[in-house]
This record gives structure tokens, sequence and C-alpha cells, in this order.
């Protein structure tokens, strides 16, 4: 998992983007196209809702969530948050 967070221009909005990586055997682009539909899979058995309602949780949280693969070099989901206010340093470890 990676954390970045891009604030590359003073004042402007900042962003919070949450990656997973794996380097497994990766997708197809047409694959990659349904992955946020709801109940497809490739495999034979379950539902994969879990991809449609990380969709939905993300964007009921003004994010974004987007797949990039690469058949036989792996996947990567990133979500980006925008973050609108600055929490102050001394309470943002605190409690």
């Amino acid at each position: 998992m990676t954390l970045v967070s891009d604030n590359s221009e003073p004042g402007s909005n900042r962003d919070v983007s949450v990656e997973f990586r794996d380097t497994g055997k990766g997708m197809s682009p047409s694959i990659v196209g349904r992955v946020f539909d709801p109940f497809f899979t490739t495999k034979t058995s379950g539902t994969d809702l879990g991809p449609s309602i990380c969709h939905e949780l993300v964007r009921a949280h003004s994010g974004d969530i987007a797949v990039e693969s690469h058949e036989g070099f792996g996947t990567c989901v990133r979500a980006t948050f925008s973050v609108s206010r600055k929490v102050p340093a001394s309470s943002a470890l605190a409690g």
C-alpha cells in the first residue's frame, strides 16, 4: 500500500491517494472496464460485489477510484480524495 499526498501548488486543493498494487497476472482492458460493475466476476462462484461497493463508498465521500492493470505485470487500484481543510498538526495525532 502506498499513501501519496499531492499539494504541488500552494493554495490549491490537496489530494490524498491510497494505492493498492500487486504483481499478479494483471487484467485485460475488457475486464478493467467492467471491474466496478455490480455482480461482474471472472470466477465460477461468488457475487464479487466488493469492487462495486468500494466504488460507491469512495464516490460517496467525493473521491475517485481507478484501476490500472497490465496483463502479466499486475494491477494498481488508486482511491483519491480531495483534502478541503487543514488539520492542525497538534490535533492530528491527539487522542
